[in-house]
């Protein structure tokens, strides 16, 4: 399953089939410069649920999945499923510092441990935490159409991988994407001041 942002900003986007329904719709009041102190709410699709069967109408609502709390001295948090969790507990880093970063770990429900690294893009991709290492997800930069075709960003669940999670894989990319970007943007002003 291909899930298309509507903008380049993981934080201030609406996600969508590649039909165009929405699935998520992700807010963070004000700019992404400053995190610390805001709150990035995910909003997800609820489909009523009648006579047993899962319907998806007009009679959907959206409902709100998840919110990030950005902070800077102390870890941000993340509440999802009742629960306020540490990030940095939640999502702990793992294994050795890249230029954008270190792997980010998480275990979902039915004990499967998973890790988002980063490509050879330098991309968010998503794996199984585990010896056969399986792609689950990737992250699809958006393309102006300068040298191809244009298109826009997209997160590539693959087939048969994902699905049963996939409003946590969701909600952990937009987290390890924002410190990715943060991390990229300093090596950027790092190499503006230093004339490199």
């Amino acid at each position: 399953m291909e899930l298309i942002f509507s903008r380049n900003d993981p934080i201030n986007t609406i996600i969508t089939t590649t039909e165009g329904h929405v699935l998520y719709k992700i807010e963070t009041p004000g700019t992404d410069i400053v995190l610390p102190g805001k709150s990035t709410t995910i909003k997800g699709i609820a489909p009523d649920v009648t006579n047993n069967a899962l319907e998806i109408d007009t009679q959907d609502r959206i409902r709100e999945l998840a919110v990030i709390d950005w902070h800077l001295t102390e870890s941000s948090k993340l509440r999802y499923d009742g629960m306020e969790l540490d990030l940095s507990e939640f999502l702990p880093p793992e294994g050795s510092l890249g230029l954008v970063g270190r792997p980010r770990v998480f275990q979902a429900p039915g004990g499967i441990s998973y890790k988002w690294s980063f490509g050879m893009v330098d991309v968010p991709v998503l794996r199984t935490n585990d010896e056969s290492n399986k792609i689950i997800a990737r992250f699809r930069r958006q393309r102006f159409g300068l040298i191809g075709k244009a298109s826009h960003a997209s997160l590539e669940i693959l087939p048969g991988s994902g699905e049963h999670i996939q409003d946590l894989i969701v909600i952990t990319f937009i987290y390890v994407e924002m410190l990715r970007r943060k991390r990229q943007r300093g090596f950027r002003v790092i190499g503006f001041l230093s004339g490199a």
